[in-house]
């Protein structure tokens, strides 16, 4: 109790839009989609939790998603891209509810007592939606009008970087989630294979794009788009996941790959690894939370920032294994990357295209950083 009583109470902020989305003449979605955008911004550069916003946003910004699926594409989109996520679904209905959009509330009730109704119930579903939807946003602007602080709009940028700048907490939060960002990479099969072999062949590792499908001896494949650097200009290689490999090469033929002899020769114009192999090194680096590591020991680079990482690549191979665990990174503005080797007293940074040592750590300083780290966030 007093614990409770002397600890300092959060503060929700209050949302605010610029003039122009609640002038008269505005279009009907424009404050709407201005709450949307606010909050996007305070979760992804601001770094707020749900306790930190005014706590009808996430009700209005789900009710929004789910109105702009179904409109779009049905509610078999909306059951497919939201893959029925529970805080998706209790905010939207929350928001349709609080608004008084009562029939479309009954619509998303049904599609979440009934998930897994056939396609001519879904449809019958959007019937009933297209029946009354067309208030929406009125109904929405009536709810939420009174709940948002109007910014003018020569001000309303200064406003929000004010609002975006980070505290101690969520400046901590912010780091947080770069070095969460990095764990990600280096669990990411793909992303480990297709990186590898580019640097492999000389290139910077910068990211994967897009691909298109590619029909191969009568089957069809996604022929991923590979952003490279060889340090000096920006090229396009050719991923794809084929044959339990990973096959990366310069170029693809247009059309149709009809022949084992065509397909042969697309294999040896690039490099491959098994799949297999791969996600052995990712399930490794997983286990033993290497990218964790990674990030916090790339905190002591100087002049670097995790955000240019664009991937993570833990390989047994690797040269400098019999020093110890190492990963490779892959960094944008960096040719040759990074190397990372954790040794039994120390780890160490290698910026590999100048050959030279640009941190070092010792293991117990980077075991209490990471201990540090978990008690942030109650990993036992």
């Amino acid at each position: 109790m007093l614990r409770s009583l002397f600890s300092p109470r959060q503060t929700r902020k209050k949302i605010f839009v610029p003039s122009s989305s609640v002038a008269e003449g505005a279009e009907r979605y424009a404050m709407v989609q201005s709450i949307v955008n606010w909050l996007n911004v305070a979760r992804d550069q601001g770094c707020y939790i749900a306790d930190e916003i005014a706590e009808e946003a996430p009700q209005l910004y789900n009710a929004d998603y789910y109105y702009a699926q179904v409109c779009n594409g049905g509610h078999a989109q909306f059951r497919h891209n939201s893959r029925m996520d529970p805080m998706t679904l209790i905010h939207a209905q929350n928001g349709l509810l609080a608004a008084g959009l009562t029939e479309l509330h009954s619509c998303i009730s049904a599609l979440v007592e009934f998930p897994e109704m056939e396609k001519q119930v879904l449809e019958e579903l959007d019937t009933k939606f297209f029946a009354c939807y067309k208030n929406y946003h009125a109904k929405m602007n009536d709810w939420f009008r009174p709940k948002v602080k109007v910014i003018p709009d020569a001000k309303y940028e200064k406003h929000l970087q004010n609002f975006l700048k980070h505290d101690v907490v969520r400046g901590q939060r912010f780091r947080d989630l770069s070095i969460f960002d990095l764990q990600g990479k280096i669990q990411n099969g793909m992303l480990a294979g297709f990186s590898h072999m580019a640097r492999g062949l000389g290139y910077n590792f910068l990211e994967i794009r897009p691909g298109s499908i590619k029909v191969i001896c009568g089957e069809q494949f996604i022929v991923w788009r590979i952003a490279v650097s060889d340090g000096v200009k920006n090229l396009l290689l050719y991923g794809m996941e084929i044959g339990g490999r990973y096959l990366l090469v310069p170029e693809v033929p247009n059309g149709p790959i009809e022949t084992d002899e065509a397909l042969i020769l697309l294999v040896k114009s690039g490099c491959q690894l098994m799949v297999e192999d791969v996600k052995a090194q990712c399930a490794y680096a997983t286990d033993k939370r290497l990218g964790i590591k990674t990030a916090l020991l790339l905190e002591n680079v100087p002049d670097f920032d995790l955000k240019e990482v664009t991937a993570l690549n833990y390989f047994f191979e690797n040269p400098h294994a019999e020093h110890g665990d190492a990963v490779l990174v892959n960094s944008r503005n960096r040719v040759g990357g990074l190397c990372v080797i954790f040794g039994e007293a120390r780890a160490l940074v290698i910026d590999v295209g100048k050959d030279k040592v640009v941190a070092k750590v010792k293991q117990r300083t980077l075991a209490k950083a990471v201990r540090e780290f978990d008690s942030r966030h109650r990993v036992h």
